[in-house]
């Protein structure tokens, strides 16, 4: 049975990470901003001023701090053991289908997920439409499992007089299940736009995203 709740703890990187993340780091790139440094003096001139008083070297070292950090953020964390530090990763292309409260018609789509440590994107494709998320989270529900929140605003591909395929805003409540690599949930719309609501199931095929329905 799918989970109607949306109580979510979402996940937050503390200041504790950052510092544990700069003492860690910054004996490797203290040595890199030296190796930089007598790249440059070798380059320039090793009597030049702000060489020699070691102006460059604290501001190259947070510089190569901010570059550690960059890649540990957009790749490293979600690679084991690093992501039991974190949490799982959510991040891939998604194949299954949700069934509309409009004809309570099953249809086909493709969600994809885009994370980093910090962010997550969300983009949900079906033949007629594409969804993208304003606002995501990750976190952990009442039933200890992963969980994903998002606040999307759906486009249609085509102009059409049919009120329910208009642009429109809407949010999606979907529970991960790690043994089977899936998202279940449920999705709703507006009531303003149009009141629709439904449930939502599909399953993990790949970790690499194609951004489109096919």
């Amino acid at each position: 049975m799918l989970s109607t709740s949306t109580s979510m703890k979402k996940h937050r990187t503390t200041y504790k990470f950052y510092l544990l993340f700069t003492l860690i780091t910054i004996g490797p790139a203290t040595w890199v901003a030296g190796k930089v440094g007598e790249i440059m003096s070798l380059a320039i001139n090793s009597n030049n001023p702000l060489l020699a008083w070691g102006v460059v070297q604290p501001p190259t070292v947070v510089l190569v701090l901010g570059i550690f950090f960059l890649i540990y953020e957009r790749w490293i964390w979600k690679t084991p053991p690093f992501s039991w530090i974190h949490f799982p990763y959510l991040g891939g292309r998604y194949e299954g289908s949700v069934v509309s409260s409009y004809d309570n018609g099953e249809y086909p789509v493709v969600l994809e997920v885009r994370q980093s440590l910090l962010t997550t994107l969300v983009c949900l494709y079906t033949p007629r439409s594409a969804s993208y998320s304003i606002t995501a989270d990750v976190g952990t529900n009442e039933n200890e499992n992963e969980s994903l929140a998002y606040i999307y605003r759906n486009t249609p591909r085509t102009v059409t007089d049919n009120l329910d395929m208009t642009s429109h805003y809407g949010m999606a409540v979907l529970e991960y299940f790690g043994d089977t690599s899936s998202l279940k949930g449920f999705y709703f719309n507006d009531p303003r736009d149009r009141g629709r609501h439904g449930t939502l199931e599909c399953k993990r095929v790949s970790r690499q995203r194609k951004k489109r329905f096919e």
